[in-house]
């Protein structure tokens, strides 16, 4: 791998993808073998089997595109980071200041705090655990409590700092719209607590809810969603933390503050999603129970880090927005307030 790819994000990239389809492999490999196939469940049938395959081929599929188109790949981000690291060099030095240490100290407590209680639960109450994961349990209305805390803070940092608002607003309005989505998507948008009927058009919901992420292949929506939470929340802000020139880029363009801190809230969550996982015998997003527990029962843990890891995203990033306008505001010089008093005096 190292001759064939130089650049050294798309080697490690390379390396980490093929370590992940080992799992799809594996399980593509199973779903041939009858013992194993009549522990998929999918409401008491055996109907995701070719789901479960070709989501396993799609995977495997994605990573052989990219071993393929590699050196167009790896040329196309020496380009980029060249171009980067130039920009970057020009002008004053707009890096991110570092974490503040209050916040840091708040989400990575509140991370770690989740994780021991939840894989305290698992391994000690299962029961404790089911209830503690429930619909409209302590769970789920925190994970939905953190969308919207992190929709909060992304409207306050959109106000902040209008330099290049137009790019800004490209950047933020998304962020912000899918904080929302996901966070009444999270809780069927009030149904239960509103108590309203599931209308006719959400038949198709397989839960009879009034939201759009039940409706279709639950383990497709929540890959794809895992995948693109791990890039955001785990990926992004690690490489960024090993980039400076790209961070002092992209705070040029006024885009988020991915503060690296929002990687170990995230990092956290994954542990303990894994443990809970492997305990119960049904870690990943697929209709699979290897020990006769229910399907699901890690999925709320890794929603709530889920949540928990954009919510850290926003936060941190209006907390750097709010530090910088701090340190711009200009303090009145010794001679300004002085001025007056000395005007009086010569009265």
């Amino acid at each position: 791998m190292r001759g064939t790819v130089q650049n050294r994000v798309l080697r490690n990239a390379l390396i980490a993808f093929a370590v992940a389809d080992l799992i799809p492999a594996a399980v593509l490999a199973l779903t041939f073998h009858p013992p194993f196939v009549q522990r998929l469940t999918w409401h008491g049938t055996g109907r995701s089997v070719p789901l479960v395959r070709v989501a396993c081929v799609v995977a495997l599929a994605a990573l052989a595109l990219l071993f393929v188109f590699r050196k167009r790949l790896g040329a196309l981000f020496d380009r980029l980071d060249a171009y980067v690291r130039a920009a970057a060099a020009t002008g004053p030095s707009d890096a991110p200041a570092a974490t503040p240490r209050g916040p840091y100290v708040a989400l990575v407590a509140l991370a770690l705090a989740v994780a021991v209680v939840a894989v305290a639960l698992a391994f000690v109450s299962p029961p404790a655990f089911r209830a503690f994961i429930a619909e409209d349990g302590i769970v789920e209305y925190a994970s939905s409590l953190a969308w919207l805390a992190a929709a909060a803070c992304a409207l306050m940092a959109l106000s902040l700092d209008t330099r290049r608002f137009g790019r800004k607003l490209a950047c933020y309005l998304p962020l912000i719209a899918l904080c929302v989505f996901c966070g009444g998507e999270e809780i069927s948008w009030g149904q239960r607590l509103l108590h309203y009927q599931t209308p006719a058009w959400l038949a198709s919901n397989k839960q009879h809810e009034i939201n759009l992420h039940d409706i279709g292949s639950i383990s497709v929506t929540e890959n794809a969603f895992f995948v693109f939470t791990t890039l955001c929340c785990l990926v992004g802000p690690w490489l960024l933390a090993r980039a400076p020139a790209w961070r002092v880029y992209l705070r040029r363009l006024n885009v988020p503050v991915v503060d690296p801190v929002v990687a170990r809230v995230y990092g956290i969550g994954l542990a303990a999603w894994v443990v809970v996982g492997l305990r119960f015998g049904t870690l990943g997003f697929s209709p699979l129970t290897l020990w006769g527990y229910y399907t699901q029962m890690d999925d709320e843990i890794w929603e709530f880090y889920a949540a928990l890891g954009f919510c850290a995203l926003a936060a941190l990033d209006l907390t750097h927005r709010l530090a910088a306008t701090r340190r711009t505001r200009v303090l009145p010089s010794y001679a300004q307030r002085a001025a007056p008093t000395l005007q009086r005096a010569v009265q």
